[in-house]
């Protein structure tokens, strides 16, 4: 019984710190993606002018 309870716990842990680190990685990726978006379109407005 306290095997189980163990093996659950460090589950918990593992899938919490892997969600935890998918949503820091995914708002790093659109922040990322959101800059990027941001620079091409200040380097079309430059080419343009």
């Amino acid at each position: 019984m306290i095997v189980l309870a163990w093996f659950v716990l460090m589950t918990l842990i593992i899938l919490f710190s892997f969600g935890f680190l998918g949503v820091t990685f995914w708002h790093w990726y659109k922040e990322g993606k959101a800059k990027r978006k941001a620079a091409a379109t200040a380097a079309a407005a430059s080419v343009q002018n």
